[in-house]
């Protein structure tokens, strides 16, 4: 279910990227609205990812990406995404000898293909088939900037990348194709600026809430060259109206836009590095005292 999308914008030099609160569990085969948990995860100072697809799949594994990057010094987008997907392919192989080869007796998979031709032939390729096929439940989009443009990747089943940079924008999840094809059909190009592009984003996800699982709650960060930008919960109704008057075309969106930025956006102003993403009220007042959520 869900939907998180990314934009790049201001001919390279900024990213706009936008999801929902949805949470879907394959063990409790239910979806709910989280009302403190957001999608977006920081990674390092100028890069975040998205999460798409069963919500517990994801805990475990950005535990250990984590543990990889802090390991790094300012590390770029690429080497962020080489990172998840080295973590997506270890946790897809643990969760394939805990579901597939332990229950036969095999304790990983070196063993099962030491084992393999002693196995009975149909046996042998039927385990085989479970392990090509296994599938880790997991998308991640991931978004920043290195030190000569804008990056947009997805990351996917069995662990591999797809960049779309040239397409300057992707979506991931139930809501996907209903983000990109707003995009499309607004003309999304990097050359936008980042007000254009926070408006087409939020469109574009206002869009997707007509996919089934994709949920009204919205989170949105703008990262950029000299400042990042997270719009808190408290504030995104008023950026939902300012995207009513760009809707109707209305040329007073820009200013208000601006000017809402200027003066509502707290973590522009007090966050220049992103040493942490705040995306709700609370967290921002808890983060300022330097106090946990």
């Amino acid at each position: 279910m869900t939907v998180c999308l990314a934009a790049i914008c201001d001919n390279g030099q900024s990213v706009v990227i936008a999801s929902d609160r949805m949470i879907t569990s394959n063990y409790w085969m239910v979806e709910f609205e989280h009302p403190s948990i957001t999608k977006i995860k920081r990674l390092s100072n100028s890069c975040l990812a998205m999460t798409a697809g069963d919500a517990l799949a994801h805990t475990e594994l950005f535990s250990l990406v984590n543990d990889q990057i802090g390991a790094l010094s300012n590390p770029t987008v690429e080497q962020v995404v080489e990172t998840i997907k080295v973590s997506y392919q270890q946790m897809r192989q643990k969760r394939i000898v805990e579901r597939v080869l332990a229950p036969r007796a095999f304790p990983d998979i070196a063993t099962f293909y030491q084992h393999q031709r002693t196995l009975v032939e149909y046996v042998a390729l039927s385990i085989q088939n479970e392990i090509d096929q296994f599938l880790y439940g997991l998308e991640i989009l991931v978004a920043g900037l290195s030190a000569d443009r804008a990056h947009i990747y997805a990351v996917l089943d069995p662990g591999t990348s797809q960049c779309w940079d040239f397409v300057n924008f992707h979506a991931i999840g139930f809501g996907g194709t209903h983000a990109i094809s707003a995009l499309i059909g607004r003309e999304a190009h990097q050359g936008m600026s980042y007000l254009d592009g926070t408006m087409a984003v939020l469109d574009a996800k206002r869009i997707a809430e007509r996919a089934p699982g994709v949920g009204p709650s919205t989170d949105i960060a703008i990262i950029r060259r000299d400042g990042n930008i997270a719009v808190s919960q408290d504030n995104i109704a008023k950026i939902i109206e300012i995207n009513d008057i760009w809707r109707r075309r209305e040329v007073s969106w820009e200013q208000k836009l601006r000017e809402f930025f200027e003066n509502k956006s707290d973590d522009l102003k007090a966050d220049k590095s992103m040493s942490k993403v705040v995306m709700a009220g609370k967290e921002q007042e808890n983060d300022e005292k330097g106090t946990a959520p």
